[in-house]
Order: structure tokens, then sequence, then C-alpha cells
């Protein structure tokens, strides 16, 4: 028989081959998954839905890691391959019960669609998508974050159970379950931080959050001289809370910057960059580590290794997450992305006003009798009173100061203030803005999510038109 392919022993070549086509697969199914949870779930309970989700898919990665080396040892190689393939079978099974279901409720969603009047073409894939997505800031945003955070921690797992044995001195019968406490975290707390996420919102401070405290964490490993055992443990547990909130809050945001016809391109061109990373950040600290940080041999040959510079490395990646981190928060307030709103975000949320529940493109904002509007140029400028009643500002109002408040709104912010008037609804509104965002693609939840900051400051009220 052939004994070898492309310079490789067959068996190889095969299992390699293999994996990579598994890889393939897998890549697929992870796509087509976002997409699938972000169609059923969103305006509904999307980040429980896909932390669900995550902790689905880290019992199953665990699993595996758990049950294939004995099962090997036990049966023969090939007994966790079978097992593999009849799992893989499964899979096939449930996806085609689910391609029925989500065939019924594609045809609920166009029956309501046509009922309110907003039928649209079938989505097709475009080539002007994919320019929509890469012209938008939030997908490099999502995209740099997603790469930056899992390239602090996936490669970092794959020697932090010698990082433990090495430097704490722990045992090494016991260093791989504490390594695999993050992975266990994000099992149990990823749903929990999903479910905060959609009564609470705060998607951009949380991915703030998750990226500060796995500086704490790379920081801290990274000093020599501390040594101690528990200090391992807790930190290994501090990344367990930071895997979680991160994901929780990240891959849900997508399914608010981008529309459901975007979704998938959108995941793919995420996973695409986050593979990238996954890929040349272990390179680096791999050269890393044998260019600079050999510290001895160990009774088998093998190098040991000093890991206070790889360290370092993922701290400086850290710190990288946490300043885009901070650019996303910055972008949500400037385009509207919804990421500080509960899911349903504001542009799906049905309104409890006085008149009852709406939905807030039909609502009608009007704007509340204390308020007038003065002018900068071209920019309408809101006045409100310092006090509410007339002996306060006699008695409380310093000599000289301004009996008013003035808030200057900004281009957008005047052109969407012309036109309340107590008659259009946001959804009129949103219409006729369209020729002022021009080829803007997220003006809508900017302006929803305007329309709400109106409400909440107490410059309009909502009602329903008569």
């Amino acid at each position: 028989g052939i004994n070898e392919i492309f310079g490789y022993k067959t068996g190889v070549f095969v299992a390699f081959a293999g994996y990579s086509i598994f890889g393939v697969g897998a890549e697929v199914a992870g796509i087509t998954v976002s997409k699938i949870i972000a169609k059923w779930f969103k305006g509904k309970e999307l980040a429980t839905a896909m932390g669900v989700q995550v902790a689905l898919a880290r019992i199953g990665s665990q699993a595996g890691y758990a049950v294939a080396i004995p099962l090997a040892r036990a049966f023969g190689i090939s007994t966790p391959v079978l097992l593999g393939l009849v799992l893989l079978l499964g899979g096939m099974i449930a996806f085609f019960v689910f391609a029925v279901m989500d065939k019924k409720l594609d045809k609920q969603m166009e029956a309501a669609a046509i009922a309110a009047g907003t039928e649209d073409e079938e989505e097709k894939f475009s080539f002007k998508d994919v320019k929509n997505i890469l012209v938008n800031p939030g997908f490099w945003l999502i995209a740099l974050l997603c790469v930056l955070f899992y390239s602090c921690v996936f490669p970092f797992q794959k020697f932090a159970s010698e990082l433990m044995i090495i430097k704490y001195g722990i045992n090494e019968n016991v260093a791989g379950t504490f390594a695999g406490l993050p992975a266990l975290g994000a099992l149990i707390l990823t749903p929990v931080f999903g479910g905060f996420i959609d009564k609470r919102g705060k998607s951009a401070s949380i991915m703030l959050l998750g990226s500060a405290m796995l500086i704490c964490v790379h920081f801290i490993y990274a000093i020599p001289d501390i040594n101690y055992w528990l200090v391992a443990i807790v930190l290994m547990i501090i990344l367990g809370i930071a895997f979680s909130l991160v994901p929780s809050a990240m891959w849900p945001a997508v399914a608010k910057i981008f529309p459901v016809s975007q979704l998938g391109t959108a995941y793919a061109l995420i996973f695409f960059i986050q593979n990238i990373g996954l890929w040349g950040i272990p390179t680096l600290i791999g050269w890393v580590l044998d260019a600079y940080c050999i510290s001895g041999k160990k009774p088998d040959g093998t190098n040991m290794y000093d890991y206070t510079v790889p360290m370092c490395i993922f701290t400086g990646i850290a710190c990288l997450s946490l300043i885009v981190a901070l650019l996303l928060k910055k972008a949500d307030k400037k385009y509207g992305y919804c990421l500080l709103y509960t899911s349903p975000s504001p542009r799906d949320r049905m309104m409890e006003i006085p008149e009852g529940k709406v939905s807030l493109l039909d609502a009608v904002p009007v704007r509340c009798g204390h308020i007038t509007t003065e002018w900068e140029g071209e920019c309408a400028v809101l006045a409100y009173p310092r006090f509410k009643y007339e002996w306060m500002r006699r008695f409380l109002l310093p000599k000289g100061m301004s009996p008013d408040i003035h808030v200057r709104l900004e281009e957008h912010g005047t052109a969407v203030w012309n036109l309340i008037d107590g008659h259009r609804t946001v959804r009129e509104i949103i219409s006729l803005l369209a020729r002022h965002f021009g080829e803007e693609e997220n003006y809508i939840p900017r302006v929803t999510a305007y329309v709400m900051q109106l409400r909440k400051d107490g410059f309009i009220q909502l009602t329903i038109r008569n």
C-alpha cells in the first residue's frame, strides 16, 4: 500500500485531512447556530439563549477531553472516534428536526410581515452586505475584541497546567483540574450573565469589566515573586468569570449591530478574524518560549520554561482588549447600537404608556410643555427651568445665573427634534429622516435610542395616535 502522501505517513495525512474537514464543518456549524439563535430570539431573551448555547458547547468540549483518552486506553483508539461519529449523526438528525420547525417559523414571520405591511424580499447573499459590514465601525470593534479576548484565554490554557506545576508547585495530578476552572466557570456562569444582560442591559460595560479582569489575571501571573498556590487558583476562578462575562455580552451584541439579513455574513467574518488570532498568538508564544524562556531541563530531557514573558504578552493583549471595549462603548453612544439596553432593544420594545402597551415605532412623541426651543445657528438648543416652582427660583437661584438649563443638540438630534410635532409616530419620523441620514446603515437604531433618551430625560412624552 501507499506508505506516504506528500511526505507524510499515510495515517498521519488521513488524520490531518479528516481533522481539517471536521474543523471546516465545526466553523460552519458555529456560524449557523449563532445566526439561528439570533433569528429565533431577537427581541426576546437573546443573551440568555446564546449563553445556554455556549454552556452546552463547553459541556461538549469538556466531555470530549474527559472521555476520549480513557476510552482509547480501555478499548482502543477507534472507540472514541466511533462515539464521535454517533454524536455527529445525532446532531444531523436534530438538525433535520429543527429544519421543519424553522420552516414553520418562516411561514409565521412571513404572515406577520404581510399583516404589518412590511413584507421584505427573500434574503440572498450579496457582496453589498459584505461591504456594508466592513464599513461599519461596530464590526471591526467587535471583531478586534473577539480576537484579542480569546487570544488571551485559549492559548494561555494550553500551558496553564505546566504553569501551575512549575511556578506554583501544584501537584501535576490536580493541575489540569485547576487549569480547567475557566471552562467550568463559563459552563455555569455564561447563561447567568446572559440572563442579566437580557434583564438589565449594559453589554458594553460588561465587556469592559471582563477585559479589565483579564488584565488583572495575566498581570498577577506575570509577577515572578507571587508564587503561592492559592493565588493561582483564585486567578483561575476570576479568569472563569471574565471568560463568561465577555462572550455573554459580545455575541448577542452582533445581533444588535447588524440586521438579520447580514448576521450570517457578520458572524462568518468575525470567526475568520478570530481564527487568525488563535493561529498567530500561539505561534508567537511558542517562538518566544523557545527563544527566550528556557530555564532548564526536565528529567525526561524536555525543556522547562519561565512563563514571565508570555504572561507579559498576554497582559499587553488584554490591555488592547480593554481599549477596544472602551471604543465600542463610545461607538455605541455615537451610532446607536443599543448595547446598553435590555432585550428587546428600544427599536423592538413594547412601550408602557398611559394609554396602554404599544410598539415604540407606533408611539407618538410629544414635546413636554416646560421645554422651549432656542437656536444656535442651525442647531436647536433645548431650555428647561432649573426649578419647578417660582418661589424656588426666587430664593434659591444665585444672582446672575440663568433660570434655565440649556442643552445643545447636534445636527442629527436637531433633525429628530424638528420632526417631533405631537402627530407623527416614531416610524414616520424614521421614514422622513431617510434622506437626512443618506447611506448610513444604522440610523434607525440611532433614532429609536435617541427618542428613548429624550423620554428618559423628560424632554418628551410618548402617547398613541387618536
